[in-house]
């Protein structure tokens, strides 16, 4: 059972994504200390580590993924469907146009629709970029309610998981994407650090009239 003091947290921050404030934001003001549920483990560590030969590994809380969900020119399918899966099991699915279903911040898996960043789609199929997360940086502003997005719109979620995470992307008249994040290493840490994923759908192709 989650504790009381981080459901406190929560309050407030579940609050900020509800004004539309960055999703980044809320995880570095509402989230220090904070592991997935069902889990003994920390997510993720992200920030800098120590000066000189201190500790190498990330110092400040963070989800073990970032995943940034893209659609073909920055427009993702109204009825986008992410399921996510880790070890701990199979969380609910998150419906793109039911923001009920975005989870906050007691969730393993907390979502939000953010301003599309420009380059991040009409890649192939199942594209996939991962980078190292450092410092404070992160998911950008913006958030919103589901269905018909107006103006070019990403899906920007927190994966508070542990080891390798499943995910999938579904949507009518999009290629499925199926893949399977692997969480990133640093050199001279021993643990997992958090990286951040863009996943990029595409639309099926038409078959060719004979």
């Amino acid at each position: 059972m989650k504790g009381s003091a981080r459901l406190d947290r929560g309050r407030g921050a579940a609050a900020a994504i509800r004004w539309g404030h960055a999703l980044s934001c809320v995880a570095l003001v509402c989230a220090c200390g904070r592991g997935p549920a069902g889990s003994t483990e920390t997510g993720g560590v992200g920030g800098g580590g120590g000066a000189g030969g201190g500790d190498p590994c990330p110092s400040d809380v963070r989800p073990l993924f970032t995943l940034r969900v893209a659609g073909p020119e920055g427009q993702l399918p109204s009825d986008l469907v992410l399921l996510v899966s880790w070890s701990a099991g199979d969380e609910p699915p998150v419906v793109l146009a039911d923001p009920s279903s975005y989870g906050d911040v007691t969730s393993n898996v907390f979502c939000a629709q953010v301003d599309h960043v420009e380059g991040e789609g009409g890649g192939e199929p199942g594209t996939t970029t991962t980078t190292t997360t450092s410092g404070a940086g992160g998911a950008g502003g913006g958030g919103g309610g589901g269905g018909a997005v107006a103006g070019p719109q990403d899906l920007l979620c927190e994966l508070w998981t542990s080891g390798p995470t499943p995910v999938v992307l579904e949507a009518a008249g999009h290629v499925t994407v199926e893949e399977t994040l692997v969480p990133a290493t640093l050199e001279g840490c021993e643990r997992p650090v958090p990286s951040e994923v863009t996943l990029t759908m595409t639309l099926e192709e038409e078959p060719e009239e004979e």
